[in-house]
């Protein structure tokens, strides 16, 4: 794990420094394209199309059925609360590392 704390440590260096860092950073991006393309753009892409297959009305009609309903209000409040148990361990977890850190290095200060 280290020399790839060492290999992005070196990378942004050469970054700062004005040096243009090679290496694949291309065939990366366009990989992560690709993945990203085939894994939620073309399932949504599809759902879309399907789901408009038969007009605007019959997708307005499908999406505010009552089980339709439920089903994104389900979606949203799970979100809701997911996204709320990020913020806290997002602001709890550099805390704790911070804590510890200094522990580990004999800081004096809390």
């Amino acid at each position: 794990m280290r020399s790839g704390c060492r290999l992005a440590a070196s990378s942004l260096a050469g970054r700062r420094a004005g040096h243009e860092v090679r290496g694949g950073a291309a065939l990366l991006r366009g990989t992560v394209t690709l993945y990203l393309s085939l894994i939620v753009v073309l399932p949504l892409t599809a759902v879309v199309w399907r789901s408009t297959r038969d007009g605007w009305a019959a997708f307005r009609d499908a999406a505010t059925q009552p089980q339709a309903l439920a089903a994104l209000r389900l979606t949203f409040t799970v979100a809701l609360l997911v996204a709320a148990g990020n913020v806290v361990m997002g602001t709890v977890t550099p805390g704790c590392w911070s804590a510890t850190s200094s522990r580990a290095s004999g800081s004096s200060t809390p």
